[in-house]
């Protein structure tokens, strides 16, 4: 195996537990518009974006209702952020790659005001090179999409990069983006 001097880390379930702190914030909005979500339904449905959460969870919404509904989310999220559980195992592991020298990006699906509030509100920002968000892809994991653009934003091949995910989508992702993937083990997924 080659030397590592790249690592992507997916945010939601690897970089930070924030099942909770998402979980309360779309029951929250879902439920001024009548939807019940429970923890049950969103663990199957975590880590998606939100057009496909709702498609799996069988809300239907017009696209400007979806929209709204992001902004909202977006604007109360924050409300819950005493939910979070930073990976400080992981978080420290990155610094400590860092300062040898390593480079990490963010690749995530989730929303650009989202990320960086989560990123500010655990004094994380600078860690990384760049964050990749929803906005800039136009497919969620399981399609690599975003750790594809993460390699040509970088300039490289997938050889020296590793990716921490926690999800079978985002493994998946990365597999299908020829990248050497670590999961991350966190219980959200087990039933």
């Amino acid at each position: 195996m080659s030397e590592i001097q790249y690592i992507i880390s997916d945010l939601d379930g690897t970089l930070a537990d924030t099942f909770e702190a998402n979980y309360q914030a779309y029951k929250s909005v879902f439920g001024k518009y009548g939807f019940e979500l429970t923890r049950e339904s969103y663990r199957r449905c975590y880590g998606f974006k939100l057009d496909d959460l709702c498609r799996n969870l069988g809300f239907s919404f017009d696209t400007d209702l979806l929209e709204k509904i992001k902004e909202q989310k977006a604007a109360c999220y924050p409300e819950f952020f005493s939910f979070l559980r930073p990976n400080m195992v992981l978080i420290n592991f990155y610094r400590a790659f860092r300062q040898q020298g390593g480079h990490l990006a963010l690749a995530t699906t989730a929303s650009r005001k989202n990320v960086l509030n989560i990123l500010d509100y655990l004094q994380l920002g600078s860690l990384f090179d760049f964050i990749i968000v929803g906005e800039e892809v136009k497919r969620g994991k399981p399609d690599p999409e975003c750790f594809l653009l993460a390699l040509h934003r970088w300039g490289i091949g997938p050889e020296k990069v590793l990716v921490f995910e926690d999800s079978e989508i985002g493994i998946k992702a990365a597999e299908q983006a020829g990248l050497k993937v670590l999961g991350i083990r966190n219980g959200f997924y087990e039933t």
